[in-house]
């Protein structure tokens, strides 16, 4: 794989020349001229100063190496993962995306960038400057892509290279792969409460996951259809995490140290840390808590007990994530690309 970094430039025909040689140039930093080649921080750089090294860049004919390559052939063969590098590197979730992923970009050829940013507000910046032709979000795409309906309206019709595995909103023009949470935590909930259970704690993620929103409201409104209404301090945030999960749980057997029901999680994460805390407080998962969890990540077959969960099929969704992105950047897509996979009930010793 070739290994470019930001700080080397090149003009073709000519010596190699590293962005030192333009600062000296310039008479600045080479801190400086960094922000100032960098759209993303350009805005840091005083107007004056900002101006020179353009030009200067300009007169020289200054590019990253990767850059004049791509320019030569009208792509860079390379796809980008944004990663919220606190949770995702440690997440069986994305790492489910991620081999469905690298094994797309094996068939046709391309590479992965890992993309350390939370939030971008331009993705025609975020291409250009990371050097990608297309990018997967595995989630919260709303808040990391602020002005995605903007950025929509001025491409004027035209399909953006850009994917979101999960969170699905069906107002979004924007190609999706999701498995309906809504309908996944709807076959959950009807099954429990089919063989007699009544006893819940829901622990939850953050508002800002559509996907944490539909399957708490499909729990809520087929557990209030039957049961009447779900106090609202039986439900906690676990943060989407095995820390979140352990400590949500704490909290309950603490408070409460006499429930026996069932803790409802909605990742297998946060099901996995409660699972800790039921053994760390001398009770037995099922005999005295059941634990149910969402999505079938590979850990929640080897824990003890085995963690009932809805399975989603993750690598397949990130290996047609690859393949939709790169219909778009063929060209071949008429329209962004709508792709639904089923939820499957995995029953285990946890509940």
């Amino acid at each position: 794989m070739e290994t470019i970094t930001e700080n080397d430039y090149i003009k073709e025909g000519r010596m190699r020349i590293t962005i030192k040689d333009l600062a000296d140039k310039c008479g600045v930093s080479v801190a400086t001229v960094s922000r100032a080649l960098n759209p993303l921080t350009q805005g840091l750089v005083k107007a004056e100063t900002l101006n020179k090294v353009k030009e200067m860049a300009n007169e020289l004919g200054y590019r990253p190496q990767r850059m004049a390559k791509a320019l030569r052939k009208g792509r860079t063969e390379t796809l980008g993962l944004l990663m919220n590098f606190r949770t995702d590197t440690i997440s069986g979730y994305v790492g489910e995306i991620m081999k469905g992923i690298l094994r797309g970009l094996q068939e046709i050829g391309y590479d992965l960038k890992l993309i350390s940013r939370e939030e971008f507000s331009s993705l025609s910046v975020l291409l250009d400057y990371e050097g990608i032709d297309g990018i997967i979000i595995t989630h919260a795409f709303r808040d990391a892509f602020p002005n995605l309906e903007k950025e929509i309206a001025e491409n004027k019709g035209k399909i953006l290279p850009f994917v979101v595995i999960n969170d699905y909103d069906k107002k979004r023009r924007i190609s999706q792969i999701y498995v309906d949470s809504y309908k996944a935590s709807r076959k959950m909930i009807k099954y429990l409460l089919d063989k007699g259970y009544k006893n819940f704690y829901l622990i939850g993620g953050e508002k800002n996951s559509p996907d944490a929103e539909a399957r708490k409201k499909a729990f809520i409104e087929c557990f209030e259809k039957e049961q009447g209404e779900f106090p609202e301090e039986r439900i906690l945030n676990g943060h989407f995490s095995e820390e979140g999960g352990y400590l949500s749980a704490k909290i309950i057997l603490q408070t409460n140290p006499k429930f026996r029901g069932i803790f409802y999680c909605l990742n297998d994460a946060m099901a996995i840390g409660s699972l800790r805390a039921i053994g760390e407080f001398g009770l037995n998962c099922p005999e005295d808590i059941k634990v149910i969890g969402f999505d079938g990540i590979p850990q929640g077959e080897f824990t003890n007990p085995p963690l009932t969960t809805v399975k989603f099929p993750l690598e397949e969704m990130g290996y047609t994530a690859v393949k939709v992105i790169y219909k778009i950047v063929q060209g071949e897509a008429k329209r962004y690309i709508i792709k639904e996979y089923p939820g499957r009930l995995i029953i285990r010793g946890s509940s």
